[in-house]
């Protein structure tokens, strides 16, 4: 509350006073003006009692009334106040007072009517801010918002103050938007105390913060380090710049504002999370250096137990421990201290400690036990202690009901039950995990070998026999063998046992003919057995080959690559394996490793050269090296004897010519080979090689003809098809429509043919060619090309409802490239059927996507509005055009809109704003308004 009241007292001496009462006067002004209310009062008092009839004597009993007032006697004050409010000379002041007692007495409606009659503007504006501060140490929030807004919109003395109350009371009520402009408005104001200012701009800092504008946030907070060092907010300042930086990850500043905050109240919290944020990021010198602060000054409890993980992850086992000792004790670190800890004596082998630690932790700890029972269970199994294994596997499998924590349990548990006991386990599993493959083939032999082990040979085969039904392993196999022998069934373990063992030379035939089969993993295993166990080497490189065919049969290259290894380090070397090596590496596009095979191969089979020449050359083609290939297919074409393989360099020629996109040798080799091979299985596909040639170049007639002879050679229906097509489209784009047609209607195709009669007629005659659209409306491939022209057909005839039909069906498919100008389309039938609330709710629903005709969406929703007369909805999209689109060539139009829209909702203060900008841009055109702003 303001106690020191600014009032200038104003006492008129009259000149025929006498000397005393003079001297009196001055003696009871000079008493209050040093601040002395108590002897001012007194001294007033016996004034008037010695000079009732004093022309002052009004004066002095306002002096008195002030002084009442300063030394908190409100009662007097108020009486004498109250007999000077119709005193003319007197009365503003005795009004003022009487306010600034009934806000001291808490009596805030009787003091605003009186500062309803204050003339003073100042003091009007002193009474009603007073009483706004009364409401709002009273809490009453509202009723003091409604004061401070009155002191604003006076825009005295005040308004800065009353803009601050209003930004704490927004900012107290998390109302952050309208904290910041509260605050920035009382900042404007430049108020002097920097108490306030710091206040202003850390609460600006916070809304920022709050509302997301963190780089914001930021510079507030900057400003308050660095402006207001003083301020009881600098340390919270700091504080929010570290968690920034924090957020930001920015590694320097974080430790540059740590040790600004070092010995604050604040260093033992920041330490902390500075020590996290670096262990988290693996920088673990200064994760140490500032957690060990925290720990050796604070003790504090996280930093005590991020400094023992850090030890623990650098192996420092004796210092963590030492540390996580220091936490066992508090509830919140309990489960970590035995986790951890456990942790450390496993890794350091102590598995009797981890034990000793852990066991009957399911009764100490009530979190996800499953790590500890980890623990336990593996240190018990590395001490062969089964029997606490045993038990605390079984409490992760049942707890989490998991195939893999039941194998595991299951297999301890056959080390330390007993038959029966597991019998009842093995009951378990293919009841519960009936069809689970994963570790059927360990769980069967498990409990297979546990009856073998017992001369139980029955019940273990009837247990292999189910295996085999689920897995064919060859262990289980073999181990169903050696049961078999035992019960004597020769017959079925020479099956099973010959399913394993089989001579060479009847695998390596089996293996072939299971290639040709397309049994290509049983055909693997016997090819692999031989190359394994052979000890024949002629009959091992036999399995080694065919082992590389069927690689290449299923494109397994990287495979026929790993088999060469073995296949060389068992000094074997043929051109066969070259052959598939070169075509692996041909097909991983290693081909420097594929021409080396081929080179080889050369020197390994002279007579076969020419092929490998040709493989060569291929080598280069696949690599795009065509100049290299060309001279490689010259080689063969030039040397070789062998027919096909010269037919097949000369085709291959062509190609390269055609790869290089020299049409003048495409050309040239193509008429030679006609020649050379007329009745070549080449002439269709070089005709149409020839023809797409021309197209590429821009020979678009020679094409033509090209595509027409490759349309009368070929007596396949789906090349005549697609060549027609070809056609159709290049002469479209000729504008050759005439020919375009006559070969449209040669398509088999109804769809494409009734596409291209109504694309090729759209361009001659448009009412003949929605007929053949409106065909394809539904269809699935050309609906969607041909609706938006159906729709704008309909749209230009102005039939409007017809023409929305065809726009809706392009919406079917919301990334059909028409979708926004067909939903823009179907907006302005709304609009030209006078529909103005439909055509306004669909262009928002494309404003709200992402559309490149923002602008022009704004301008047709305010000119909608403005149909619909509502000028306040039509302000609010000119006003977003007006802020966005300031190089628009609407933007002139859109000024002069958005200020007629102004001068008709009657607000000449935004009109002149708006007239101001339209001025700018066409002085002329404004002046048409210049008499609506005045």
């Amino acid at each position: 509350m303001y106690k020191k009241l600014l009032i200038t007292l104003s006492i008129i001496i009259s000149l025929n006073s006498l000397a005393g009462e003079v001297d009196d006067i001055r003696y009871i002004s000079r008493l209050y003006g040093s601040e002395e209310y108590q002897l001012s009062a007194n001294e007033a008092e016996k004034f008037l009692y010695k000079y009732p009839n004093s022309k002052q004597y009004n004066a002095i009993r306002n002096i008195l009334g002030q002084s009442f007032y300063r030394i908190g006697n409100f009662p007097r004050a108020e009486e004498i106040f109250e007999s000077l409010v119709n005193k003319t000379e007197f009365s503003e002041d005795a009004i003022f007072y009487l306010a600034m007692i009934n806000i001291e007495n808490s009596n805030y409606n009787k003091a605003y009517k009186y500062a309803k009659k204050m003339k003073k503007v100042l003091l009007k504006e002193k009474i009603i801010f007073s009483i706004g501060l009364g409401e709002y140490s009273s809490k009453n929030i509202e009723k003091s918002k409604n004061y401070f807004s009155e002191v604003r919109s006076m825009r005295g003395a005040y308004k800065g103050l009353a803009s601050f109350y209003l930004g704490i009371m927004s900012f107290e009520s998390n109302d952050y938007a309208t904290t910041i402009a509260y605050l920035k408005e009382h900042l404007e104001t430049k108020d002097n105390d920097l108490d306030r200012t710091s206040e202003s701009y850390y609460k600006m800092a916070i809304s920022l913060e709050r509302l997301g504008y963190k780089n914001e946030a930021y510079n507030f907070y900057l400003k308050i380090e660095k402006e207001f060092p003083s301020s009881k907010y600098y340390s919270n300042s700091l504080k929010s710049i570290f968690y920034i930086l924090l957020l930001n990850k920015n590694n320097e500043g974080i430790v540059e504002y740590a040790e600004k905050l070092r010995n604050s109240e604040f260093e033992e919290l920041i330490f902390v999370e500075t020590g996290k944020y670096f262990y988290e990021n693996n920088i673990d010198d200064i994760a140490e250096k500032y957690l060990k602060v925290t720990v050796d000054k604070y003790s504090n409890l996280d930093g005590i137990y991020y400094l023992a993980r850090l030890y623990m992850k650098s192996s420092k086992y004796d210092d963590s421990i030492a540390l996580l000792e220091r936490i066992k004790e508090d509830e919140n670190y309990r489960d970590e201290y035995y986790l951890y800890t456990g942790y450390i004596y496993f890794e350091q082998g102590k598995y009797k400690e981890v034990i000793s630690l852990l066991n009957g932790i399911e009764n100490k700890l009530t979190v996800n036990l499953q790590p500890y029972y980890q623990l336990i269970s593996r240190s018990a199994y590395n001490i062969k202690d089964y029997e606490t294994s045993t038990k605390y596997y079984k409490l992760i499998a049942t707890e989490t009901n998991k195939i893999v924590n039941f194998y595991e349990y299951f297999k301890v548990a056959s080390m330390n039950s007993s038959i029966e006991e597991l019998e009842k386990l093995f009951l378990y599993y293919k009841e519960n995990y009936k069809g689970t493959k994963d570790y059927a083939k360990d769980m069967y032999d498990i409990m297979g070998t546990a009856y073998a082990n017992l001369n139980k040979n029955t019940e273990a085969e009837r247990v292999y026999l189910d295996a085999l039904q689920i897995t064919n392993d060859p262990l289980l196999v073999e181990n169903l063998s050696i049961i078999q022998v035992r019960l004597k069934k020769f017959n079925e373990a020479y099956k099973n046992i010959n399913s394993l063992e089989k001579t060479d030379s009847r695998e390596l035939i089996r293996g072939t003919i299971l290639i040709n089969l397309k049994k290509y993993s049983e055909a693997e295993t016997i090819f692999k057995a031989i190359n394994k166990n052979s000890k024949e080497k002629d009959m091992k490189e036999k399995g080694y080959l065919k082992l590389a065919e069927l690689y290449l049969l299923q494109n397994k290259y990287n495979e026929i690559i790993n088999l060469n290894k073995d296949y060389e380090n068992e000094k074997y070397k043929s051109k066969e394996m070259n052959d598939y090596l070169a075509v692996a590496y041909l097909r991983l596009g290693q081909f420097e490793k594929s021409r080396e095979k081929y080179n080889e191969n050369i020197n390994l089979s002279p007579d076969e050269k020419g092929n490998n020449l040709l493989m060569i050359a291929e080598s280069y083609y696949n690599e795009e090296n065509f100049a290299e290939a060309k001279k490689y297919y010259k080689q063969v074409y030039d040397t070789e004897k062998n027919k096909e393989l010269k037919k097949k360099a000369f085709y291959s020629l062509i190609l390269v010519a055609n790869a290089m996109n020299d049409s003048n040798e495409l050309v040239k080799l193509s008429s030679s080979f006609k020649k050379e091979y007329p009745n070549s299985d080449y002439q269709e596909e070089l005709s149409y090689m020839l023809a797409s040639n021309y197209e590429i170049n821009g020979m678009s007639e020679k094409a033509l003809v090209e595509y027409e002879t490759l349309y009368n050679m070929t007596t396949d229906k789906d090349t005549k098809e697609e060549t027609a097509k070809r056609i159709i489209e290049m002469s479209y784009n000729k504008k050759d429509y005439s020919n375009a047609l006559n070969w449209a209607k040669k398509i088999s195709e109804d769809s494409y043919k009734n596409y291209w009669i109504g694309q090729i007629l759209y361009n001659t005659n448009k009412d003949d060619s929605i007929k053949y659209f409106e065909k394809l409306s539904s269809d699935k491939e050309y609906g969607e090309l041909v609706n938006y022209k159906i729709g704008t057909y309909y749209f230009d005839k102005k039939e409007f409802k017809k023409s929305r039909i065809y726009f809706e069906k392009v919406l079917l498919n919301k990334n059909s490239e028409d979708f926004i100008n067909a939903k823009y389309n179907i907006a302005l039938t709304y609009e030209e059927e006078a529909d103005y609330k439909k055509a306004i709710n669909t262009y928002l629903e494309i404003k709200n996507t992402k559309n490149s005709i923002d602008d022009i969406l704004l301008l047709r929703i305010a000119e909608n509005y403005e149909y619909l007369k509502d000028l306040n909805s039509s302000f609010k999209y000119l006003k977003e055009y007006f802020d966005k689109y300031k190089n628009k060539n609407d933007y002139l139009y859109v000024t002069e809109k958005i200020l007629v829209n102004r001068i008709n909702i009657g607000n000449k203060k935004e009109a002149k704003i708006y007239y101001d900008v339209l001025f700018k841009l066409d002085s002329n055109l404004a002046k048409n308004y210049e008499s609506y702003i005045k």
